[in-house]
């Protein structure tokens, strides 16, 4: 297990190295390209690896705990099990990574990239998501409670099963996403696109749904006592079982034509 601590590795070109539990905590990798190293079980705390190369790398289980990772791109690479808390990855490419159990809680992700990427059961509590791109992301059970994810792009996204109780979720692109059994409790869904996204199973209680778009949206068996859908549109939604409460905001004339499609 090699000690590269404190080193300095300014842009460093090592491809395909293997850095197999290597230490470099609180190394300045600035620069470097480590595209397809092998880095599992490495120690990065507090590392600078401000716009390194890791394309298609291996950092399965490494602790990246505090790094400034700013536009560094993880393209591909193989994020499994990493820690990831309280790093700064603002601006970063995560296209097609696999953050498969990572820890990314607290995290800086705005303005990132993170199409199809993977955060099967990852851990993003309040991390911060404003802004980025998660089209066709895997959430599927992911913890993203508290989280901010104000004006992100979740489209065709899944996030069946995933906890985003208290989530701030202003103005999100869900269009077609897959939300059955998610748990979105008291969470801040205003002015936010859900056409045609499948609600089956979640619970929506206390949510803030205004003027929110769920033209065509599946809501069968949908818990939505307590939640506020002032100003929403629920053409063509289907609301089979679903449970609205007394105070939902929606006008009598809405709510005797959501009861007819019951």
């Amino acid at each position: 297990e090699e000690d590269l601590s404190h080193d300095s590795l300014v842009g460093t070109e090592i491809r395909l190295a293997d850095l197999n539990k290597t230490n470099l905590t609180n190394a300045n990798l600035t620069k470097a390209t480590l595209d397809l190293a092998n880095l599992r079980q490495a120690k990065l705390t507090h590392a600078n690896l401000i716009n390194a190369s890791l394309n298609a790398a291996d950092l399965s289980y490494a602790d990246l705990c505090g790094a400034d990772l700013q536009n560094v791109n993880f393209r591909g690479a193989n994020l499994t099990g990493v820690n990831l808390s309280y790093a700064n990855l603002k601006g970063a490419n995560l296209q097609d990574a696999n953050l498969t159990g990572a820890n990314l809680s607290g995290v800086n992700l705005s303005n990132t990239h993170l199409r199809q990427a993977n955060f099967q059961q990852a851990n993003l509590e309040a991390a911060n998501l404003c802004r980025v791109d998660l089209t066709q992301a895997n959430l599927l059970g992911a913890n993203l409670r508290n989280a901010n994810l104000s004006e992100a792009n979740l489209r065709n996204a899944n996030l069946s099963e995933a906890n985003l109780n208290f989530a701030i979720l202003r103005q999100v692109n869900f269009n077609r996403a897959v939300m059955t059994g998610a748990q979105i409790c008291h969470a801040d869904l205003t002015r936010s696109k859900l056409i045609e996204v499948d609600l089956s199973n979640a619970n929506l209680t206390y949510a803030q749904i205004r003027h929110a778009n769920l033209s065509k949206a599946k809501l069968f068996k949908t818990n939505l006592l307590g939640a506020n859908l002032f100003g929403s549109n629920v053409t063509d939604a289907i609301v089979k079982g679903a449970k609205f409460g007394n105070n939902s905001g929606l006008s009598d004339d809405v709510l005797r034509y959501l009861k007819l499609r019951q």
